[in-house]
């Protein structure tokens, strides 16, 4: 099979006629060859529809090659992989693939007697595994890379027979993973010695490598595991990079990890000649050794993991052109080399960047997510508005402008909290309808239009609470009550550093109350439409359904995934049931979030404004004593989080997670791979969905209370507490 495209369309080239694969080729006879080229299958669904699936019946004798292969986004009820190859018995090679964001895994070799060879291929942000691989006979893996899956990027298993000769993974990339870089759990007794070398190993959320067989060892020698200090292990004892996970630290088996790379050396000429184009070069090396890191690392048809940048005129790497350039080593000798051509002559400066975790590019300063990779999301990015921050500092005059501005504080936050809920309660009340009718009374003209009736009634009444918002805003900071220069200053309500937000938002420059209560309100309206979609993935459609226009009406609220029919009749009233839950127990942590935060936010602020030194100091300890015992019922057992995972296990654990994650269901697969991206893991089960509903409600419940209360981070910071 060569140039095929088999996109969403369930069993595109289908060779049993079974299932919903982009490709799917059975065999069951001896001596079967398989060469899959050149080829996409992407956006395939169902309850297990593959990108590509070969099931091999009884192990039948069989060679397997998959090249140049893209299977990206195949999500449907939680089961799908980007390429699953099932009971192979033979040789399999997969080269210079890809397959990203699907549902389970990017690649699956199921129950294999197979020869496995991987190399130039790439499996990224797959709600399960990048590689799954378990078992194998025989395994060599070569320049892949797999970064942001929601478990594991590589997972290896020992042959069905306890066979395994020695695996071999180099020069590979793996980073960002939820679980392990690297899992050998799955290896079982084995007198050989496994390798793992020349490999790019950082920032997975467990760890980078895992064993936990006592017989099982492995050589992995000449890695870099995200810093130059080594990996953490108790023989490493400076060592600060991703964990290796053996039988001295918490796992079986012993990891020969040493020496590690440790030291970057730059060849940079001492001065350059405007112009005149100079080589610089990176020895990527362990200290003392002959080891070096290995090619790479990683898929070469990917985003190079080292960063080089300059003061004085501009690099060339193959990626491009610039100040600052992407690179993989690409010298013999572990080397890096890069060439400069300087604006000037004389020096120039030239720095050297491990990119652990490639960016998907700017960052995003309202979206959750650390984009750029540097660790910091939102507006904790140096990219993003800085949040306004008094250090600590009031306006010195507790009852008259400081009293004033405490007032006007609370009123902003009561009033936002009211509208927020309010206006949520609204939407969802019409695409519950909507829903309804989709589920229960398919096809039923008179439930839709009863629907939609409902629906206008709603959203009629969602223009009443955005005039008593910016009201119940100008009343208690208006231009009468607060002084339009306290409520902008740092020391004060600290609105000036509003001022990306509102503009970003559509609500223009920030100078007055007026301008303050328009952007408070605009921050909710968005916040509030974006809950909805969280909670009910659907709601574009639905709204639709329910003769709204969601693109004109709620401009926040993205189309994510089509109405897609409904579940078979005899659970359509349990998965309403659910949907109304998740709604009901959003609503609930909403409010629980914001009320215990706010509680704490207005014991350090009525401090800081109402108690100037040297009072300030008493009133700030007993401020923090009440945050942290506010903030701690969040994630005591029995607190907020729990009750929001408690209410969904109730109303939901009965359903099969393809009534809740599929598209003909609640829909949640429509954020599989912001879920990953946000650390709840993959949709497989409902516990993904409980923690991805939950991380989303967290993020949006502080951008509302920033939205309250610009200095929100500053007043956490005094009262000694971090959110959850």
């Amino acid at each position: 099979i060569a140039n095929v495209v088999a996109n969403a369309v369930g069993d595109g080239i289908d060779d049993d006629g079974t299932g919903d694969d982009g490709i799917q080729v059975a065999t069951s006879g001896s001596n079967a060859h398989i060469m899959i080229t050149d080829s996409e299958a992407s956006d395939n669904g169902g309850e297990r529809g593959d990108g590509i699936e070969i099931p091999i019946t009884a192990f039948a004798s069989s060679n397997i090659t998959i090249s140049r292969c893209t299977t990206n986004g195949n999500v449907g009820l939680g089961e799908n992989d980007g390429i699953n190859i099932v009971l192979a018995n033979g040789d399999v090679t997969i080269t210079d693939s890809v397959a990203n964001g699907n549902s389970r895994n990017g690649y699956r070799l199921e129950l294999a007697r197979a020869t496995t060879s991987i190399t130039r291929t790439t499996a990224s942000g797959n709600g399960g595994n990048g590689f799954d691989l378990s078992p194998v006979e025989s395994l060599a893996i070569n320049r892949v890379t797999a970064l942001r899956n929601g478990e594991n990027g590589i997972i290896v298993g020992a042959g069905l027979d306890d066979n395994l000769v020695p695996v071999a993974i180099t020069d590979s990339h793996l980073a960002g993973n939820a679980a392990f870089g690297l899992d050998l759990a799955k290896l079982l007794d084995n007198a050989d010695v496994h390798d793992v070398h020349g490999n790019l190993i950082c920032r997975n959320g467990q760890g980078g490598l895992r064993l936990v067989d006592a017989n099982v060892m492995v050589d992995a020698e000449a890695n870099l595991w995200g810093t130059l200090a080594g990996p953490t292990h108790p023989s490493n004892p400076t060592g600060t990079g991703d964990s290796v996970v053996d039988g001295a630290n918490g796992g079986s088996g012993t990891v020969d990890f040493s020496p590690f790379v440790d030291s970057v050396t730059p060849v940079v000429p001492a001065m350059v000649t405007a112009g005149v184009p100079v080589d610089v070069t990176f020895l990527i090396a362990a200290t003392g050794s002959a080891i070096v890191l290995g090619d790479g690392p990683g898929d070469p048809h990917g985003t190079p993991p080292f960063q080089i940048s300059t003061d004085n005129g501009t690099l060339t790497s193959s990626t491009g052109t610039g100040a600052s350039v992407t690179e993989f080593i690409n010298m013999s000798g572990g080397a890096v080399e890069v060439s400069l051509t300087a604006a000037t002559t004389g020096t120039a400066n030239v720095t050297f960047a491990v990119a652990c975790i490639p960016p998907r590019g700017a960052e995003d300063c309202d979206n959750c997510v650390d984009d750029d990779a540097d660790g910091n999301t939102d507006r904790e990015d140096s990219d993003c508005t800085a949040p306004a921050d008094g250090m600590g500092a009031g306006l010195s005059d507790p009852k008259g402008r400081g009293k004033a501005v405490v007032k006007c504080a609370k009123a902003v936050q009561k009033a936002g909290a009211k509208f927020a809920a309010s206006k949520l309660n609204k939407l969802r009340a019409c695409v519950d309808a909507a829903f309804a009718c989709v589920q229960i009374k398919p096809g039923d003209a008179a439930c839709q239009a009863k629907a939609a009736e409902k629906c206008g009634t709603q959203v009629a009444k969602i223009a009443d609470d955005e005039n008593k918002l910016e009201a119940a805003i100008l009343k208690a900071c208006g231009p009468a009550v607060v002084d339009g220069a306290d409520l902008l200053a740092v020391a004060g309500a600290g609105y000036s550093g509003e001022s990306g937000p509102c503009a970003d938002i559509g609500a223009g420059t920030v100078a007055n109350a007026d301008d303050v209560a328009r952007c408070v309100r605009l921050v909710h309206e968005c916040r509030a439409e974006e809950l909805l979609e969280v909670e009910v993935p659907r709601a574009a459609d639905l709204l639709a359904f329910a003769g709204r226009n969601p693109g004109t009406e709620f401009p926040c609220l993205r189309d994510v995934i089509p109405t897609s029919g409904n579940v078979p009749g005899g659970r359509a009233k349990a998965v309403v049931k659910c949907a109304k839950e998740i709604e009901k127990a959003g609503a609930k942590f909403l409010a629980a979030k914001q009320k215990l935060v706010q509680k704490c936010l207005a014991v350090v602020y009525g401090c800081i404004q109402l108690k100037p030194p040297p009072d300030d100091v008493a009133c700030i300890a007993k401020a923090r004593t009440g945050c942290q015992k506010a903030i701690a019922k969040l994630t005591v057992p029995g607190g907020v989080e729990d009750k929001l995972a408690v209410a969904l296990g109730k109303a939901c654990g009965g359903l099969p997670i393809g009534d809740v994650v599929g598209p003909a269901g609640i829909g949640f697969s429509a954020h599989a791979s912001e879920c990953i991206d946000l650390g709840a893991g993959p949709l497989t089960t409902l516990t993904g969905v409980v923690k991805c509903t939950m991380r989303y409600h967290e993020c949006r419940a502080e951008q509302l209370l920033e939205s309250q209360t610009p200095r929100l981070r500053e007043l956490l910071q005094r009262g000694q507490v971090a959110l959850p």
